[in-house]
């Protein structure tokens, strides 16, 4: 067992045992998915916790959980939290920044009666701080409100949908039909988190990229617990080097960081995070020589191979086609 899920586990125990009166030691257990031993453990445990160190040196244990451990030999458990607990809280402005922040991240993200909480927990929380935070301001990458609504809408009533997902490079389009289970925030971005039937797996589509969602009319089907993202592993990092032509890349693309180049051709270098090395394959296509890659890479080859592809059904165009092509071209 994680720490971090004991420590979950304890804070939701307290609130749900003060609501649960004399009920029985195995019975609570149960509710938490431990033993009687162990939940008898914790309580003790707990019984120990307070808030004010002073106080509790001094013999005044107000501030301490009331358990009763005479209750517990006789099987059943009675908790009342502290007093300490049950005040209102106040909070820093420091505190109340970092509250307002993250209530602010997340309004755009949740349905609209979950969003109209947040939003009056917002202005409660500007009213009490006399409005010293209300200039807290957010650029979340969340893409389009109607699409949103109908991500939520999927996610809540379990439906399956049907995408227009923008790749990486903008410049290819899919039409993928997922199952969606979350939507998750990362470094500011939020991401669509839903099993593909196409790949049978699960997959991350960031919300910006989705041009269009709509039901399918179909339940989506139970896959199971979506995996915990690896971050560090969703993309890789390609450095790039740019001629004049391509340096436009500079502000269309995610750029992570860049720099100048002592070279009187490729003047600039850029590092680009790579989800999808379709995007790379691209962009070679699309600018030759006006950009190279210093180490070689896998989609040097995708692009020889696309390149060679057309090419092939070029030359197999009838010749007045392929005249009416080069006129048009």
């Amino acid at each position: 067992m994680k720490a971090t899920e004991d420590i979950s586990r304890l804070f939701k125990m307290v609130p749900w045992l003060a609501a649960h009166p004399g009920i029985s030691v195995k019975e609570a257990a149960a509710e938490f998915g431990i033993t009687p031993r162990r939940l008898l453990h914790e309580l003790e445990t707990m019984w120990m916790i307070g808030s004010d160190p002073d106080s509790i040196a001094s013999g005044f244990y107000e501030y301490l959980l009331e358990y009763d451990p005479d209750e517990a030999e006789a099987g059943r458990v009675v908790v009342t939290p502290s007093p300490y607990i049950a005040r209102p809280l106040r909070l820093t402005v420091d505190e109340a920044l970092s509250l307002l922040v993250a209530l602010k991240s997340v309004q755009p993200l949740v349905d609209d009666e979950s969003a109209g909480h947040v939003g009056s927990a917002i202005k409660k929380l500007e009213e009490t701080t006399g409005h010293r935070t209300g200039h807290v301001q957010l650029a979340m990458d969340v893409g389009a409100e109607d699409v949103r609504s109908v991500l939520h809408t999927a996610i809540s009533t379990g439906q399956r949908l049907q995408l227009v997902y923008d790749g990486v490079n903008r410049g290819i389009t899919t039409r993928p039909e997922v199952d969606p289970a979350a939507i998750i925030v990362r470094n500011g971005s939020a991401y669509l988190q839903a099993w593909s039937l196409t790949r049978q797996d699960w997959r991350l589509y960031k919300v910006n990229r989705i041009a269009e969602a709509s039901a399918t009319g179909e339940p989506a089907h139970d896959h199971g617990s979506p995996p915990e993202v690896d971050w560090a592993d969703t993309a890789s990092v390609v450095e790039l080097h740019l001629a004049a032509a391509a340096l436009y890349l500079l502000e269309y693309d995610p750029v992570r960081e860049s720099g100048e180049l002592d070279d009187p051709v490729y003047l600039r270098w850029a590092r680009v995070p790579l989800a999808d090395r379709s995007y790379l394959s691209h962009r070679l296509l699309q600018l030759a020589d006006q950009i190279r890659l210093p180490e070689p890479h896998q989609a040097q080859q995708d692009a020889v191979t696309v390149a060679e592809a057309a090419l092939a059904a070029y030359a197999e165009l009838p010749a007045s086609n392929a005249a009416g092509a080069r006129v048009g071209a």
